[in-house]
């Protein structure tokens, strides 16, 4: 049966990796390629337009079919001043470089088809600065800036990204001028119309799901620190402690900056620390689950090793640009992630059991950042049209299945441990019944070696023969004092011995100390001096 468990147990080890690295594989054969600025996708004319039929309809804007892709912005011209149309070959696709350049436009035009004047432009993601756009039409040119302070401005902040409301005459052709400014690499940017209305819908709908995600973890954050208070498990603090900081990661990437502090969402040192401290922090909890201490050997070195690595690197990466500071922060990433799975999965050819639950819920926190570093740094090259990406509403679900299956798996290691603890008390009172209830037969040799000792002594002659006939006493007196501690102790274990607890004076004490062992220490040429005291204590005389 042992035998069984254990083919079961490499069986699903070898199970995990081979899916691991199979999941790896797959993102990175993916059809992924670098984006470069300047290239040449087939350029659409920008004449063809986009015909705004239904006003609950999102129309992305964003998209080849209707714009000639993201162009460079000339550093000599601002929004206002964009020229009307777009030499050939000017377009970058869309996939803009904003390594490379730190400005693009991205021009559209539509015609409102509909009964309403009522519409709202939206911008996903929160990376972009300065976001503005520019609107022609027969009534002339409005040049609208979103902002980061909310809709006091004229900006609506949703879950995803900004909206701005836009004035759209029913049967009017209309130029929009998008311009994108960012200064490092970010999210691909959809850009979509849509009426009033719908957008309203659409909004409550994403903030429904967010908020939700949200309220979750913050329950189960709560919910890992009670338990640590009630049981000082440090493996509950680290489980609520890691959690909180990757919520903070990832809110700050969300709406929440723009709305409280207008955060303009630069990447700051203090960005850098956040993700430091949320590696340690899940270093710490994997450590803390694993049971990794210094008596650990190996396992213990490769975790501190890799704190000291994060800790270097966060003071490295700070003289760095964001290019390769974002770099070494990847590899930081992915040691981490490393070490956490290698140790878990030798802890499950070890022990087994729950270790297992705990490595399944790393994975979707490797999938989910394994794609966002291959997103970043190799973004896919888009085909026709940018679609919405619900990246910051869906990373909070995987943070709740990685939480609930931690949940699980502490819930098991509880369970297990209580089983152990359980029976070691088991085997621990059954050892003391045993010994309290054959104390008549464990005393019976030594005191019928007492007898024996007794007859024996007027037939031992010779100074020779009776040092080692009182030695020999010496040793039977040690054993019954020894045996008597242990039949006390026992017998307390076993509920034997019920405490009679009352006053006790310390002089009556050492007063029994003094007549006890001052023979003893005359015949070893010692002095005994006992300070008598007034002092009383309370306790089991007999006991103590």
């Amino acid at each position: 049966m042992i035998q069984q468990v254990v083919y079961l147990t490499d069986g699903m080890t070898r199970y995990l990796v081979a899916l691991f690295f199979t999941l790896v594989l797959l993102f990175i054969v993916s059809p992924i390629q670098p984006a470069v600025a300047g290239s040449s996708p087939q350029v659409v004319s920008s004449d063809t337009p986009v015909n705004l039929a239904q006003a609950d309809t999102r129309y992305a804007l964003a998209s080849l079919n209707h714009s000639p892709g993201f162009i460079v912005a000339p550093d000599d011209l601002t929004l206002d001043t964009a020229t009307e149309f777009i030499a050939p070959g000017q377009s970058a696709g869309l996939t803009p470089d904003f390594t490379r350049h730190k400005r693009y436009w991205l021009y559209t035009r539509v015609v409102n088809h509909t009964d309403t004047a009522d519409w709202v432009l939206h911008v996903s993601n929160f990376g972009f600065e300065e976001v503005k756009v520019l609107l022609r039409g027969s009534d002339g040119q409005h040049l609208q800036i979103f902002q980061n302070s909310g809709s006091a401005s004229g900006t609506d902040i949703n879950t995803i990204g900004r909206a701005i409301k836009l004035k759209l005459q029913p049967g009017k052709p209309y130029l929009l001028v998008v311009e994108l400014k960012a200064s490092q690499v970010v999210w691909p940017p959809y850009i979509a119309l849509m009426g009033a209305p719908h957008y309203q819908d659409w909004k409550v709908q994403m903030d429904y799901a967010f908020k939700l995600a949200v309220g979750i973890i913050i329950g189960l954050i709560l919910l890992a620190f009670i338990c640590w208070l009630f049981t000082t498990g440090s493996v509950f603090f680290w489980a609520g402690f890691s959690s909180l900081l990757m919520l903070c990661y990832y809110l700050e990437h969300s709406s929440v900056p723009a709305i409280f502090w207008q955060s303009s969402y630069e990447k700051t040192f203090l960005f850098w620390i956040l993700m430091s401290a949320t590696l340690l922090s899940l270093l710490a909890f994997a450590a803390s689950f694993l049971q990794v201490n210094k008596h650990s050997g190996r396992w213990y070195q490769v975790f501190t090793g890799t704190a000291l690595l994060t800790v270097v690197i966060l003071i490295v990466g700070s003289l760095l640009s964001l290019k390769y500071k974002g770099l070494l922060y990847a590899f930081n990433y992915m040691f981490v992630w490393g070490v956490i799975l290698s140790s878990g999965i030798a802890k499950v050819r070890s022990d087994g059991r729950y270790y297992i639950i705990y490595i399944l819920g790393w994975l979707p926190m490797v999938v989910s950042i394994l794609h966002v570093i291959l997103t970043l740094f190799f973004p896919q090259k888009m085909d026709q049209v940018i679609t919405v990406s619900y990246k910051l509403i869906y990373v909070q679900y995987v943070q709740i299945a990685h939480m609930l299956i931690h949940a699980f798996a502490l819930m098991l290691r509880v369970k297990t441990l209580r089983e152990d603890k359980l029976q070691a008390e088991y085997i621990s009172q059954a050892k003391s019944r045993f010994i309290a209830q054959s104390s008549h037969d464990l005393q019976q040799p030594l005191n019928s070696m007492s007898i024996f000792l007794d007859y024996l002594q007027p037939h031992v002659h010779g100074m020779k023969g009776k040092k080692i006939f009182k030695q020999l006493k010496n040793t039977r007196q040690q054993m019954s004092d020894s045996f008597n501690t242990i039949m006390d102790v026992s017998k307390l274990e076993a509920g034997a011995i019920l405490p009679e607890i009352k006053t006790v004076s310390i002089a009556s004490v050492l007063s029994k100390i003094q007549n006890k062992y001052q023979i003893l220490a005359v015949e070893k040429n010692l002095k005994l001096n006992i300070h008598s005291s007034s002092l009383k204590i309370t306790s089991d005389p007999v006991l103590l």
